[in-house]
């Protein structure tokens, strides 16, 4: 069973972009993360300041990156990605992101499984893709930021959070899935 059904949290958390195509789908800042984009796309500008020793500046940097609305990222799980029911990349795959951005590039999501008691979760898309994430390490596995700044993040353990991304995350903010 989805948990559109099952967990109202995700329900209401996934709801809002259920349906709407990925896209710029990308290689994280580790190898084996990545990332997928939903709704409108917006420019973010970080200013860096200058740094100063003596009267010269070492730094100064502008970094822009574009995003969407909703960004998932996957980044401290073992993952698969699927094509149908052909395998087209993992978390040691070289090709990524390209093989997989190239196939789920503008599937829209259609579901959410989440499966608390293995800490297993499967994403399926409406063109055929299927994202399955594993834990490998008890850690947080995967977030979605959402357009109120707040994070919604799954962990190895089957605990979720839903808090502002801007400050850790407290270990009492982390609580289990009820039906």
């Amino acid at each position: 069973m989805g948990v559109f059904v099952k967990y109202k949290i995700i329900k209401k958390i996934f709801g809002s972009f259920r349906k709407k195509p990925c896209w710029n789908i990308r290689r994280g800042q580790w190898k084996s993360a990545i990332s997928f984009e939903f709704g409108k796309p917006t420019l973010k500008v970080f200013e860096r300041k200058k740094n100063i020793i003596g009267k010269k500046p070492l730094l100064t940097r502008r970094t822009v990156v574009l995003s969407g609305e909703w960004h998932l990222m996957f980044d401290e799980c073992a993952w698969r990605a699927f094509s149908g029911d052909k395998k087209i990349g993992d978390r040691r795959s070289r090709e990524i992101p390209d093989r997989v951005a190239y196939e789920f590039s503008g599937q829209a999501l259609k579901e959410v499984i989440i499966k608390p008691e293995t800490g297993e979760s499967i994403f399926l898309f409406d063109l055929g893709g299927r994202f399955e994430t594993y834990p490998y390490e008890n850690s947080e596995q995967w977030y979605l930021s959402t357009p109120s700044g707040k994070y919604f993040s799954y962990r190895a353990d089957g605990k979720y959070s839903y808090e502002r991304g801007d400050v850790p995350i407290p270990e009492e903010a982390w609580k289990e899935f009820k039906v």
